[in-house]
């Protein structure tokens, strides 16, 4: 879909689109939007990442290590018994 529009389009597209949106509204409202859209664009950017992760067929990383906890013994060398 944005294959069809050049750089210079989509930037007037979405200057087009902010003044239109944010018409007629106070300095607080426009400041919501804002919040809103950075939220948007962030969402985006995380989906992309995931794709792009998937594409490559990579797998996720991997949790990080669980802390010793003391009563866990299994990260102490094994003792001989006698």
């Amino acid at each position: 879909m944005v294959d069809n529009y050049s750089p210079e389009e989509l930037a007037y597209l979405a200057s087009s689109f902010a003044i239109a949106l944010t018409k007629g509204m106070d300095a607080e409202s426009v400041r919501v939007m804002c919040n809103f859209f950075v939220n948007v664009v962030g969402t985006l950017n995380l989906i992309l990442a995931q794709k792009e992760l998937l594409k490559k067929r990579c797998a996720p990383p991997k949790p990080p290590h669980k802390p010793c906890d003391s009563k866990d013994s299994s990260h102490e060398p094994r003792r001989e018994q006698k």
